[in-house]
């Protein structure tokens, strides 16, 4: 009888550390518990997201039979370039009149056009992120249209969600 104890002890305690260590290692391992996450020492401070750089940086990639250019959209966020994927024109930088809350500051901006319409991207920081923002312009605009909120960066993590 003592030895049945024994050996239905022993399992108890075998089932429960095995437990103990499924359960740490699952914590261990959950997103945002890990190595990835900044730990509060790293976390930027005012003064490093203040010199956050970012710069569009278009490329003309092809030219279809009318001549109408197809150029890729690339921001460049600190040193990490970023693909925003294509558009028909051909892109300039430009000082863009986005109309921005108080809480956005302006980081840069491109026009894209083609044949009297295009789309303007501007890339602002609205405190740890740059949001990418677009809108579709056409030469009879007299008023242009607000700008739709595209992809955002984080500047934590360097990652970009769409």
């Amino acid at each position: 009888m003592n030895q049945k104890i024994a050996i239905t002890i022993g399992v108890i305690i075998i089932l429960a550390a095995g437990v103990y260590l499924y359960k740490s290692r699952q914590t261990a391992e959950a997103p945002g518990t890990g190595s990835e996450m900044a730990k509060p020492d790293e976390l930027k401070t005012e003064e490093d997201l203040q010199k956050t750089k970012a710069e569009f940086k278009p490329e003309k990639i092809s030219e279809g039979e009318n001549g109408e250019p197809t150029s890729s959209v690339k921001l460049e966020v600190n040193g990490k370039i970023y693909d925003l994927g294509t558009v028909k024109g051909t892109c300039s930088k430009q000082n863009i009149d986005a109309k921005l809350s108080p809480a956005e500051i302006m980081l840069d901006g491109i026009q894209c056009w083609w044949a009297g319409a295009g789309d303007e991207f501007v890339a602002v920081r609205i405190g740890k992120v740059v949001q990418i923002k677009r809108r579709a312009i056409q030469e009879e605009d007299t008023t242009p249209p607000l700008f739709n909120p595209g992809a955002i960066i984080n500047l934590e993590t360097n990652t970009m969600v769409q």
